[in-house]
């Protein structure tokens, strides 16, 4: 797992031009999906799902510099909000299998004793997700 946190760190300072310590990132699942994309394209991948808690008003947030070559937008959002954008902006058929399964349902175990991490040592897969919505 180690050279997936790696990954990871090198696509947090080209996305995000943020530096992150490997140990900032907590592993939570993998998943492989099938995502079309017309007829001639399609991604068939397996994504590794790391999440990093952050402080409020952590200073790396309040300087992020994204790469708007890589990202077209962000937005800091607590869950509440981030339930209500899914409804009004478009998001990827990953983006929205991922939340609907898995991040929903961690947001609030993360960190206290309902946390069950069984799920760090399975991979799911996934139908094709191509026309998934919430």
């Amino acid at each position: 797992m180690n050279s997936m946190k790696f990954a990871l760190k090198r696509r947090m300072k080209e996305e995000l031009n943020m530096e992150m310590e490997l140990n900032d990132f907590q592993f939570l699942t993998r998943f492989m999906y099938l995502a079309r994309a017309g007829d001639l394209f399609a991604e068939y991948e397996m994504d590794y799902i790391y999440i990093s808690i952050s402080k409020e008003n952590s200073e790396n947030l309040l300087n992020l510099l994204p790469n708007f070559d890589e990202i077209c937008n962000f937005k800091f959002v607590d869950k509440y909000e981030l339930q209500k954008l899914i409804s009004e902006l478009k998001f990827t058929p990953w983006s929205l299998y991922l939340l609907h399964h898995f991040i929903f349902d961690w947001w609030d175990k993360l960190g206290t004793p309902f946390w069950d991490n069984t799920h760090t040592q399975k991979i799911y897969y996934t139908d094709d997700i191509t026309d998934f919505k919430i």
